[in-house]
């Protein structure tokens, strides 16, 4: 078939046969390098790559130049739309050029309808990044996410400022590595009315006022018993005891005494406080999983009545101890005892589902999807 150059230019033209909503979807499907094409084939493409190309930003000072960065940033002060487009935003390790920080923050207070915001690896001029935060406010912020190496007191204040103004957080993670803590003063409460995920440290929880929290992960438990007692106190507050509760614990120094000691407090402190909880996991951060430990779990498990799912597991990062399956499922067994209504285990790489009559082994990635943990932030973010 032979067109004229008018057929073929109305060929050429599929805005005229296709919906914008296959359009989008073509978009959608399309890679990043492809999106910045086709926003310029035409003022529909353009107006419909929009929202889709900018929609999420990550920004990664490691990876890219300053100057990429700078001129990323210019441009999108220069064309607002664009950052009125985005709904999430990145920023990963801002340390080593600290004349970025203007130009990403002048861009992020345009992003008028950001719902995520994730500042991530952050150690030098960390007060500075926090100070320049406290000034911002986005009215449809549902996610927050903070990542840094190394706290410190004046740190709280700008932090505890900015959470404050976003009481519809939905969602909210604040990581500080080592043992460092936020501490917010006595008269600091947080009010998240619609907060459902929590993680990080174990003192915010305690200055959080809510009652809808669903999911939780701590970093860290404290040294003693009355130091373990206060921070599930403070947990149990901000949950509904008719509604199933995920709990995951990070726990360190598990290879001696003092650090099992701590891990049997908290455990017996959660069963007695905290009986309704759902799905347990005990991840250890900086040893391998040994028979000291799951026998130190097993010895607190009797007064979790509801207990559907349950975990022992390390960090990626940690050296497995030699495996020992049928010790494994010896421990599986006695678990299945303790607690009737228990249908998920995982022991370190070991996963099972209660079948009708007996256990059957699954892949550990359908356990965590199955329990509940595979919403949680299990990459080692500041590492």
């Amino acid at each position: 078939m032979v067109l004229t150059r008018s057929g073929n230019r109305a060929r050429m033209q599929i805005t005229r046969w296709l919906p914008n909503e296959v359009l989008v979807h073509i978009i959608q499907s399309a890679s990043m390098t492809d999106r910045a094409v086709l926003s310029r084939v035409s003022k529909l493409f353009h107006a419909l790559s929009l929202p889709i190309v900018n929609r999420r930003i990550c920004l990664d000072t490691a990876k890219l130049d300053s100057t990429i960065i700078v001129v990323f940033c210019n441009s999108m002060i220069q064309n607002p739309e664009r950052a009125t487009a985005t709904r999430e935003m990145t920023v990963i390790d801002p340390e080593q050029e600290q004349a970025n920080y203007g130009p990403i923050f002048n861009t992020m207070k345009l992003m008028l309808k950001l719902e995520d915001l994730s500042l991530l690896e952050y150690t030098d001029g960390l007060s500075s990044v926090c100070s320049r935060v406290s000034d911002l406010t986005f009215p449809n912020l549902s996610g927050y996410r903070l990542g840094i190496k190394s706290g410190d007191e004046e740190n709280d204040v700008p932090i505890l400022k900015f959470l404050a103004r976003h009481p519809n957080l939905t969602h909210l993670r604040v990581w500080v590595s080592g043992f460092n803590e936020i501490e917010p003063a006595p008269s600091s409460r947080l009010r998240f009315p619609k907060l459902r995920h929590y993680e990080g440290t174990s003192g915010l929880p305690a200055y959080i006022v809510t009652e809808s929290l669903k999911r939780a992960r701590i970093s860290a438990w404290g040294w003693d018993a009355l130091e373990n007692e206060q921070i599930v106190e403070s947990l149990r507050s901000l949950t509904d005891p008719n509604v199933p509760f995920i709990l995951s614990n990070d726990y360190h120094a598990l290879d001696n005494e003092d650090g099992l000691s701590m891990l049997r407090e908290s455990l017996m402190a959660l069963s007695s406080r905290m009986p309704y909880i759902m799905s347990l996991q005990v991840r250890s951060a900086t040893t391998p999983i040994d028979s000291q430990i799951l026998e130190t779990i097993t010895g607190t498990l009797e007064p979790f009545e509801h207990l559907v799912c349950l975990a022992a597991t390390h960090a990626p990062d940690v050296d497995p101890a030699p495996q020992d399956r049928d010790a494994w499922r010896l421990t599986l067994e006695t678990w299945a005892n303790l607690c009737p209504n228990l249908r998920l285990c995982c022991i370190v790489d070991s996963a099972w589902l209660k079948g009708e009559e007996e256990w059957v082994e699954i892949a550990k990635s359908h356990f965590f999807l199955f329990a509940g943990f595979a919403v949680f932030d299990y990459e080692e973010l500041l590492n």
